[in-house]
């Protein structure tokens, strides 16, 4: 995605292009990811995960023949993007779902937050490796590390041995998800990780625009910028891991909205590439710690005969957030300005961090 993304602007020099990418990729897990939690509560998750992979790895491959070509243009990413969304709308579900399958009862706290860390994490250190690769190597070095990284995912899933069977299954009518499934905390702490995703996540999109418009720089800079989050994200992983429980889950949420709305503020005033660097590790810091935290809430706080479908409906919103936050932001930084658009995601931020403290989240 940074790829395309970083291939979109230098085509176009329109931000909105980079918005558009990730809303077709997403877009399906939007409208279709309480669908595929479903059949991730329905049939063999290693089955499901192995056939989504799959087509992960033809998409791949398809825009590698294509940058080679030269044949890959905004329309064909859009295409590839829109395939590689409809199977994501599946696979993340089943992904998130299948955690608990995999150890005892008594490790399953440890297991949600390491899976967590590394989801939220992932999404920060994987643009920061394809900026490296992209200024070092080439486009297509990113586009074959992505085919590859999906042969190892079914590599890793065929040697997966379950701690326990799958749970029995059950009729939906009988258990429906809007009866109830999901507890009134966890409700609004999924209303609040969608409104950190409309205003938080979009920067990923917006830093090409950054770094051009604002640093005055190329992708040289872009990719340095990527990599500030990465790091402050890492950093993020490794304090979750050792405070993080469930006593202080509540205060650890909070404080990484801080630090979003903090780093996107910093962000927002910087003229300088080490100030800029600066405000990115803050911002990655505190969208790790936040996702990474509410995540685990959620595993923890649901029936695990319908975890699937309730992972589903996290997945939705935290997808809509995402092109939602594109579609709103990307056109407002191509009339106006990026320091404008990123203070009022600072904004977006500090109003979600008020909701925490009026309504009761986990």
């Amino acid at each position: 995605m940074t790829a395309l993304m970083s291939l979109a602007y230098e085509q176009t020099h329109l931000a909105r292009w980079s918005g558009f990418l990730i809303i077709a990729q997403i877009g399906p897990t939007v409208l279709f990811g309480v669908l595929g939690g479903k059949i991730a509560d329905r049939f063999p998750q290693r089955l499901v995960i192995a056939i989504t992979q799959i087509i992960f790895a033809a998409v791949a491959l398809l825009l590698l023949i294509c940058y080679l070509q030269n044949l890959l243009t905004v329309q064909m990413m859009l295409v590839a993007m829109l395939i590689h969304g409809v199977a994501q709308a599946v696979d993340l579900p089943t992904r998130l779902a299948l955690v608990p399958r995999l150890v005892h009862r008594d490790d399953l706290i440890n297991a949600i937050s390491l899976n967590s860390l590394m989801f939220n994490a992932s999404r920060a250190l994987g643009p920061a490796i394809a900026g490296i690769l992209i200024t070092t190597i080439g486009f297509s070095a990113c586009f074959v590390f992505n085919f590859a990284s999906y042969l190892a995912v079914l590599l890793a899933i065929s040697l997966m041995r379950f701690s326990h069977e799958a749970p029995p299954l059950v009729d939906n009518r009988e258990f429906p998800v809007a009866a109830g499934v999901i507890p009134t905390q966890i409700k609004w702490l999924i209303v609040v990780a969608g409104l950190v995703a409309v205003s938080g996540w979009p920067i990923l999109a917006l830093l090409p625009a950054y770094a051009d418009r604002v640093l005055q720089g190329g992708q040289e800079l872009y990719s340095q910028l990527l990599s500030c989050v990465g790091v402050g994200a890492l950093v993020a992983a490794l304090v979750t891991a050792s405070f993080g429980n469930e006593a202080r889950r509540r205060k650890i949420l909070q404080i990484g909205l801080v630090f979003v709305a903090f780093g996107l503020l910093w962000l927002c005033f910087s003229k300088t590439m080490v100030l800029a660097c600066f405000g990115c590790m803050i911002l990655g810091f505190g969208m790790i710690l936040f996702f990474s935290t509410g995540q685990s809430a959620v595993h923890l706080s649901v029936d695990q005969h319908h975890r699937g479908r309730v992972m589903g409906w996290w997945a939705s919103v935290m997808s809509a957030g995402v092109p939602v936050g594109n579609l709103l932001f990307a056109p407002i930084a191509d009339t106006l300005s990026v320091p404008l658009v990123i203070g009022l995601q600072a904004a977006m931020v500090t109003v979600t961090l008020g909701i925490t403290y009026f309504r009761r989240i986990p």
